[in-house]
Formats: structure tokens, C-alpha cells, sequence
């Protein structure tokens, strides 16, 4: 509210100047305050803007080409920025600077699937310790057999240090069955971890997996293992000179991932380029579907296909990894355990020779075998030509090798998606007597194996895929299958038919299927309402969904009814959940019918978090990974934080007594949280409202809102004849106190953040006369200082 009332003095002040002047307002990017910035006004109407205050401001939200090219800028007219993609106007009702930013200006960030998304503000320091738990658990009754089931996960993490600290990972599990006398408890993942951002690497020791590389499959390990993860220590570092998988939100929204048709995750995102990464694809061809549903109501569908195969690196770019320990897996009954007499080496590394080279080595050291492999990707003319080699050596004299061969292609031809990878893709393998995993007795393949995949995207709604596949690596189940489909989309509506044909090799069979796929879905972005039916013939499945979407907001009602009918079984789900400030709490039902029989579960469930913050409690619904814990200062005893409110309401509130706790964004990028106290006492300055915050993997941050420098002036400025000093710029000293002040057409300021003490003014185009005056300790933030006239010669120090 002060900031509202420093604008419009100062923004109708200058209205009535033909005169150009420069004032500071807020700056508003699609909904939210990014900093504040210089702008130059004549007769009220905007100018210009201070470049170097865009580039402050948005950091990431532009591209880098674009923030280079504004940081090297003093002011620019609004007809430059619009070339370069932004546009610019005031708000006359909130004298704030609102910008638009074309599709050519955005930056790329990154969608991870194991992190959160936050845009950049003001940063604050990581605090030097934090311990966090999260803890989720639910009952249920099944009715048919008149058994109970509870289940209470604990994940855990702990940090000291920061960044560049330690941390620590854990989980563990509780479960309690009626139907077995007693409780069983038992241990998850734990491990130890340090993170040296700037090379990268991560030294790791504990629950740890090795990497995937060539022929190499994931391995579980309870040892060490070190690794540069670029795509989590240096998200933002583009580490391929390749085609980037993008998708482009033109506005805020939600989005729906789909990979291979089942649905990997929900977001709602701002405006922004972001890039697709952490999918967890398999090997062969990928779809991948992007549903936009915007806050406009308008939706759109970018849609991609991938396969899982090497990438080129940039030039002189490595990736690395080793992992040392024995194997693990996770028992129902005993939790994780380890086998002893089995320890296993696995290492791998990869280099970008030049732009369009890259080369790598991969080893994996068991005593029942060992295996060794080389990697090469080239870019040509034609597309990338990825080449794997692996061969292995068996401590069985009777089996003594065996070895593997890959050559994948891809290409960008007629049909590639604007955003998309390439299109068209062949892979092909041979296994003679191989065994990925060195460590087990079992899947050793021989044989070949083709892979071929064409995805065409057309206008008007039209997308088609053409994919087959010859495996004779599988024994009697090798097989030949071919498949063709594709989909239009019209509005809300998707239609879709295919046909796929499948030779079984052992006995000469085929299997003929024709199918087609029809969905339907709406979608109230105000009251988040959504519709969905669904039918697949392939599948034998029909679906309709009725409810309104979760958002991570206090007092949030969801719901969602959904009946499916798969074959001769049918199934009907019901849940509400309901998020309160500290926790996330809900009930559900699940009614299935099948020819064998009928069965009824009802339950309930639950999610909180708790943190300690360098001594400070914090109390929410934050999920495992970097967190703030907000409180207000004491001087805000009887106030409570709002914490990232937005149009759909709060996500947390903050008391005195216990702090909010709420996940501060991306792990190693840049998050935020957005704070505000409307029953602040009048006048008082509670400091900016937004934070930025450089986090870690498990970092957290304590934000303390408000201060004892909570106090704001109103004053007038006048000359030595009483005349009011109007349209002045100046600056206000004090006790480690420096800020800029703008007098209205009558002289009158406005001035915040101010402690008690004295202070000096010193106007820029009058240096030599200096006023003073004294802030006094008082009940009330706001104080009136009246009429200030010239003191004499200024010999303030700053």
C-alpha cells in the first residue's frame, strides 16, 4: 500500500511536467513483481525504460542473448524493446510498469520431475543448518475381508553447510494389517551426499545407483559413488549443442505430461520457454504429449517423440561417474538388503571432442564377469549417428565372452514439430551371448533386434506415427510388430485410430488389431472444474472423469469421481481432499467389479511437514527438497504472513509462534516465495515482498518478516522562501541507511524502511543544500514530519 502511495505522488506529479522524467515503479510480468525499475515519463506517457533494470529484474525469465544485450544498455525507448520482444505499458490505476514478453524473448527453464519450478526476485542467504521430515501415511478398510491397513512413510533429509555442505537422505516405513498380529517397520534409502556445484560433481555414500551408459543397465548399491549431474548441479548449463525439446507457455497455465500415454505429472507454470528434462523414457520410441490448459480458458497440445539413445556433448564438455559397493534390492518383508558376496565396480565417461563428435568408455567389474564398452555420437549431414560396443568376459570357462552392438540414426525430415526432436528414428542391435548386468546369472540375450519409429505432425490437428519393431533376442516370444496411428484434434475433442499387426517367430502366428481412441475434456480455469471421457479400443477401456483440480493453496477443496470399465471389470473411484495450512488431508473409495467377484476399500489419508531451520521451527505441506520457513518479526507479533499468494488464495500462513514451511523451488537454480501481511499497522514496511533464493539439493532458508526499520515519512520539502521544491530527485542518509526519494508538484515525499535516528536529504540537482530530520520512536509505523526547510551546506559522509 505505501509503495502504491510513493507511486502516485510521484507519477502524478510528473503528469503535469512537460518536462521527461525518470522515476522508479514496480515492474509486473505476468501477474507477479519482479523488482522494481527506472522509467522515463513526459507528460505522463511512458518513454522509456532503464535496460539494466529489465535485465536485473527478469534474469532468467528472458533468454541469455537478450539480457546481455539489455545489461549493456542505459535507457531504451519502448518501440526498441518492442523489437526485441518486449512490450511495455503502465498501469494508470496502479502505477505499476507491466511488460509483455514475445516468444523470441523468453529464456529456457528447466521441468524436472523430481523438482519444482520458481522464478527470480530479491535472493536471500541459505541457512547453515536445517533437519526437515516429511510424513504422509493412510488407513484403509476393506470390506469384503474386514481387514484394516495403515501405512506412515517418514522421508527425511538434513543439510549443514549450505550449497556446498553436507546432507544427509533417509526414509523410512511403518505398516500395521489387521489381518497380521503386530507392526512392521522398515528402513528406506539412506545416504550421505556433497555437492560441488561449479564442476559439477556429487560424492554420494550409502543407498546409491550407478549411472546408465552403452549397454550398461542402472545398478542399486549400498557403497560410493561419485558423478558430474549437470541436469541437477548446473540446470540451467546447456550441456548439447542438439536440438532442445521445448515447450513455449505464452501465458500462465496448468500443463498435463503424458509419456507413452500414461500421465507423468501436473504443473502450473508462468510464462516461459522450458525445457523437458528427467523423463523417464524406455528404450525404443517415446511419445510424449504436453496438454496447455491456460488461465484464459484457451488450450493447446505440443506433442514429441524420443528415443532413448546417447547425445551429443559440447566441445570439451565431460561427464563422469564411478560406483563402488555391493548390490541391493528391496524386500517386502525385510526392507533393503544387501548381497555381500558380490561387490561391484561400475564406471563410465563421455567427452564432446568437437561439436559434432562425442566419445566415451563405460566398464563394469563383477567376479562373475566383467564387462567393458565404447560410445560414439556423431552429427552429419543426415541426422546422428549414435554407436555403442560392449563386450563381456564371464569367469565360467565353459562361457567364456559375449558381446553387444548398437547403431541408432535420427533426423529431423518432412513432419518434424517446430519445438520438437527429431522425427524419424532406426535402431539397430545385435547381442551375441550378452548380459548387461555382470553381477546376475539370468537375461543374458542373443540375437537382433530393429527399432524404427516416424512421427509427422501436420496442421490443422492432424499428427501421425508409423513404428515397428523386429526383437529375436526374446526366445520364443520373439516377434515382428508393425503399427500404424493417427489422431486429430479439434477443440476439446481427439479422435484416434491405428492398426498394428504382430508376427510371433515360433510358431508363424499373427495377431491382427484394428483400434481407435476418442477423448473428450473441458475445463473451468476460474473454478477449476474439469470434465474428461475417454475410449480405447486397444485397450478394452472406457473412462469418465468428473472433478475439480487440487491447488497447493489453504482452505483448497478437490474432489474426483471416475468410473473406468477395462474388459468385463468395471471400477469406480471416488476422492476429496481438503488442504489446511499445516497439512494436506483427504478420504477416498474404490469399488471394483469383476467376473470373480466384488470389493469395497474406504480410507483416509494425510501429509505434513515440519523443519528446523537454524533453530527456527517451521510447521506445512513443503515436499521433500529445499525449504523456506517464513515468520514474522516481533514487531508483527499479532500478524500473520501471507505466504505466495496468488488469484486462487494463500499457500501458507506464518505466525509468531510457529513459522510456515514451504518448498523454496528448483534444486541448484533459483526459487522464490512471495510474502505479504495485510493486517500489517499502517504505514508499517515489512520489506520486499518477494525473495529469490539459490538453493541446493536440500537447502533452507529462514525469512524473518519485518524489522525494527518499519517506519515510514510524510514530509514536504521547501525552499528558503517557503516555496514548495516540486519534481525533485534526491537521496536520504542515514545510520547504514541510503535511499531515493521524488517530491510531487507540491513538494510532498514518501519514505520507508526507516529506523529511529537522524537522517540528512540531499536533492541531485541542488547538491549544496541539505535538509535533516529525526524519526522518533513511536506505536505507529507512519509519522508526519511537516515542512522541512534547507539546513545550510551539506558535509554529510556516505
Amino acid at each position: 500500500m505505501l509503495r502504491f502511495v510513493l507511486g502516485v505522488i510521484a507519477f502524478f506529479g510528473v503528469i503535469t511536467s512537460s518536462m521527461a522524467t525518470v522515476i522508479e515503479m514496480p515492474l509486473i510480468y505476468d501477474g507477479r513483481e519482479y523488482g522494481r525499475v527506472h522509467v522515463e515519463l513526459e507528460r505522463g506517457q511512458l518513454r522509456g525504460v532503464s535496460a539494466r533494470d529489465l535485465a536485473n529484474a527478469l534474469q532468467n525469465r528472458i533468454s541469455s542473448e537478450l539480457r546481455t544485450q539489455l545489461a549493456n544498455t542505459d535507457l531504451m525507448t519502448i518501440e526498441e524493446l518492442a523489437r526485441l520482444g518486449i512490450r511495455s505499458q503502465i498501469n494508470p490505476r496502479t502505477i505499476e510498469l507491466e511488460i509483455i514478453l514475445d516468444a523470441r524473448a523468453l529464456g529456457t527453464n528447466v521441468i524436472s520431475f523430481d523438482r519444482t519450478q520458481a522464478d527470480d526476485a530479491r535472493s536471500i542467504a541459505n541457512a547453515s543448518w536445517q533437519v526437515f521430515s516429511n510424513f504422509s501415511g493412510f488407513s484403509e478398510y476393506e470390506v469384503q475381508t474386514d481387514n484394516r491397513l495403515t501405512n506412515i512413510d517418514w522421508v527425511g533429509s538434513a543439510n549443514i553447510g549450505g550449497i556446498q555442505g553436507v546432507n544427509a537422505r533417509w526414509s523410512a516405513n511403518l505398516i500395521e494389517r489387521s489381518a497380521i498380529d503386530g507392526v512392521d517397520i522398515r528402513r528406506g534409502d539412506f545416504v550421505l551426499f556433497h555437492d560441488r556445484p561449479s564442476h559439477p560433481v556429487r560424492f554420494s555414500l550409502g543407498d546409491v545407483s550407478s549411472t546408465t551408459s552403452g549397454h550398461l543397465s542402472t545398478v542399486s548399491l549400498g557403497g560410493f559413488s561419485f558423478e558430474s549431474l549437470y541436469s541437477e548441479l548446473q540446470p540451467t548449463r546447456r550441456i548439447s549443442p542438439g536440438v532442445n525439446q521445448e515447450i513455449v507457455m505464452l501465458e500462465s497455465g496448468e500443463i498435463i505430461v503424458f509419456v507413452n500415454g500414461l500421465q507423468l505429472g501436473q504443473f502450473r507454470l508462468g510464462a516461459g520457454r522450458y525445457n523437458l528434462s528427467d523423463l523417464p523414457l524406455g528404450q525404443g520410441s517415446n511419445d510424449i504429449e504436453v496438454l496447455i490448459t491456460y488461465n484464459t480458458g484457451e488450450t493447446d497440445v505440443q506433442r514429441f517423440s524420443q528415443f532413448y539413445n546417447a547425445q551429443l556433448l559440447s566441445p570439451r564438455l565431460t561427464q563422469y561417474g564411478a560406483s563402488i559397493g555391493y548390490p541391493s534390492e528391496y524386500d517386502f518383508s525385510r526392507g533393503i538388503i544387501y548381497d555381500e558376496e558380490n561387490p561391484i565396480v561400475t564406471a563410465y565417461v563421455e567427452r564432446g571432442v568437437s561439436s559434432y563428435f562425442t566419445l566415451g568408455a563405460n566398464a563394469q567389474y563383477a567376479e562373475s564377469a566383467q564387462v567393458y564398452g565404447l560410445t560414439a555420437t556423431m552429427g552429419t549431414p543426415i541426422g546422428n549417428v549414435s554407436l555403442r560396443y560392449s563386450q563381456v568376459d564371464y569367469a565360467d570357462e565353459n562361457n567364456p565372452t559375449g558381446d553387444a552392438l548398437s547403431v541408432e540414426w535420427q533426423q529431423r525430415v518432412f513432419g518434424a514439430d517446430e519445438f520438437g526432436s527429431p522425427n524419424l528414428r532406426v535402431s539397430y542391435e545385435e547381442f551375441d551371448n550378452f548380459n548387461p548386468n555382470s553381477w546376475q546369472f539370468f537375461g543374458v540375450r542373443s540375437g537382433r533386434r530393429v527399432l524404427a519409429n516416424y512421427n509427422a505432425y501436420f496442421r490443422d490437428g492432424w499428427f501421425g506415427t508409423l513404428s515397428a519393431v523386429d526383437d529375436r533376442t526374446i526366445g520364443s516370444l520373439s516377434r515382428r510388430t508393425v503399427e500404424a496411428r493417427t489422431f486429430y484434434r479439434w477443440r476439446n475433442f481427439r479422435f484416434g485410430a491405428g492398426a498394428r499387426e504382430t508376427l510371433f517367430f515360433a510358431n508363424a502366428e499373427r495377431d491382427r488389431t484394428v483400434f481407435f481412441t476418442f477423448d473428450y475434456q473441458l475445463f473451468n480455469s476460474r473454478s477449476g472444474h474439469r470434465f474428461r471421457t475417454s475410449t480405447n479400443s486397444l485397450a478394452d477401456r472406457t473412462s469418465i472423469e468428473f472433478g475439480r483440480i487440487s491447488r497447493d493453496v489453504v482452505h483448497n477443496r478437490s474432489y474426483q469421481l471416475t468410473g473406468v470399465r477395462i474388459g468385463e471389470s468395471d471400477q469406480v473411484l471416488g476422492r476429496f481432499d481438503y488442504v489446511l495450512n499445516r497439512a494436506r488431508v483427504g478420504a477416498y473409495a474404490d469399488y471394483t467389479s469383476t467376473p470373480f467377484g466384488d470389493n469395497e476399500v474406504v480410507g483416509v489419508r494425510g501429509n505434513t511437514s515440519l523443519a528446523l531451520v537454524d533453530g527456527h521451527f517451521g510447521w506445512g505441506r513443503a515436499t521433500p527438497g529445499p525449504v523456506v520457513v517464513v515468520k514474522p518479526h516481533r514487531t508483527l507479533s499479532q500478524s500473520r504472513v501471507h505466504v505466495n499468494p496468488s488469484s486462487d488464495g494463500v499457500q501458507a500462513f506464518g505466525t509468531r509462534r510457529m513459522g510456515a514451511l514451504v518448498s523454496s523451488g528448483q534444486r541448484h537454480g533459483v526459487g522464490g516465495v512471495q510474502v505479504d501481511v495485510p493486517d500489517a499497522p499502517v504505514g508499517y514496511d515489512f520489506g520486499p515482498g518477494q525473495y529469490a533464493i539459490r538453493s541446493g539439493a536440500q537447502t533452507a532458508v529462514y525469512i524473518e518478516v519485518g524489522s525494527d526499520n518499519s517506519y515510514t515519512i510524510i514530509g514536504q520539502l521547501v525552499d528558503d522562501a517557503g516555496e514548495p521544491l516540486s519534481l525533485q530527485a534526491g537521496h536520504i542518509h542515514g545510520e547504514d541507511y541510503r535511499t531515493t526519494l521524488f517530491t510531487n508538484s507540491a513538494g510532498r515525499f514518501v519514505a520507508e524502511r526507516l529506523s529511529p535516528g537522524t537522517y540528512v536529504i540531499q536533492l541531485i540537482q541542488r547538491p549544496e543544500v541539505s535538509y535533516r530530520f529525526d524519526v522518533p520512536a513511536s506505536d505507529s509505523s507512519l509519522i508526519r514530519i511537516g515542512v522541512l526547510r534547507p539546513t545550510g551546506q551539506l558535509n554529510y559522509e556516505h
